[in-house]
């Protein structure tokens, strides 16, 4: 699935405010990937595929847990996993998800 403007058209922002371990605060308006993705179970496996190089993978047991976001980070979209303190997992510049389900 690219990642287009249309896609949110219907869905409501949460708000995500936080720290980072290293003290950074953060705050973003973001859309919660289990209702983007809808049809995601929890075997799958969903890629997020990054403009800049750097693709992140997420279970989709993890995602289904509510903690995993498509944050508006500017004119692009950044994933945010509020519980990966350290941010290893965020990644910027998101221009499509893949999912696969398990078998």
């Amino acid at each position: 699935m690219k990642i287009e403007d249309g896609l949110f058209e219907g869905m409501t922002p949460v708000k995500l405010k936080g720290k980072c371990a290293d003290g950074a605060e953060y705050s973003y308006q973001a859309f919660s990937v289990s209702e983007v993705l809808g049809s995601v179970t929890a075997d799958s496996l969903v890629e997020f595929v990054s403009g800049d190089g750097r693709d992140t993978l997420v279970s989709g047991e993890e995602i289904l847990a509510g903690d995993v976001y498509l944050a508006q980070d500017g004119e692009t979209y950044r994933l945010v996993i509020p519980k990966d303190t350290h941010r290893r997992r965020w990644c910027k510049h998101i221009t499509e998800i893949e999912s696969e389900q398990g078998g």
